[in-house]
């Protein structure tokens, strides 16, 4: 089973549904944008509680870096294996996945805050992150004609600086106030907030198109 991602005309919305059509497209763009910037918020947040997370679980400068390089580790391999799945499997469901797990591993640095449950938390992290931005594309493109992809597409990469813009310091804000693992609960509590409101508006959009083959 593949996914192609073109479409003849007799696919597009007909002119009664074409303003459902469009607010469908742009409520997904709008939710995959939201996507992006968890994603690089989470690859941010060792940073920003790197010093709390030092003294507090008593860790070295050499294990604090090794830990923000570990999230690379799997990062390149699962954005191939996972982009060879898109090829074959409704991304709409890949990037739940993705963003639920995101959450998930969130939770084992707080039951346990060792550099062992840390150092592993960050490599499935990267692991669950390096095939968003591939993802959320094509989730994006599925709803746009060629033509008319580039600026979705510029849109779900501002992710990253609206991360570094607006989330980043709520971060720092939450770090001064409750401290490091309120800043984990946070990011794992809005990736699953996104997982439901992602399962009530998400939808193959009319450029993806599932054959036999």
């Amino acid at each position: 089973m593949g996914i192609s991602i073109e479409t003849s005309q007799a696919d597009l919305p007909n002119s009664t549904r074409f303003e459902n059509y469009k607010r469908r497209a742009w409520s997904v763009t709008l939710m995959v944008v939201m996507f992006a910037t968890i994603n690089w918020a989470d690859k941010a947040i060792i940073g920003i509680v790197a010093r709390a997370l030092q003294e507090d679980l008593g860790l070295t400068a050499s294990q604090i870096g090794y830990t923000g390089s570990a999230f690379f580790f799997l990062f390149s391999i699962s954005g191939a294996a996972v982009g060879f799945l898109g090829d074959r499997f409704q991304v709409r469901w890949i990037l739940l996945t993705l963003a639920l797990l995101w959450g998930l591993i969130q939770l084992p640095i707080l039951i346990s805050g060792t550099f062992t449950v840390l150092l592993i938390s960050r490599i499935l992290l990267g692991a669950a992150e390096g095939p968003a931005t591939a993802i959320a594309n094509t989730a994006v493109f599925q709803w746009f004609p060629p033509e008319k992809r580039s600026f979705p597409s510029a849109l779900v990469t501002s992710g990253s600086s609206l991360a570094k813009i607006a989330v980043a310091p709520i971060l720092a804000l939450i770090l001064a106030a409750w401290g490091w693992r309120a800043c984990f609960i946070v990011m794992g509590t809005v990736s699953v907030i996104w997982c439901v409101f992602w399962l009530m508006i998400s939808k193959e959009g009319p450029y993806a198109r599932r054959s036999g083959a």
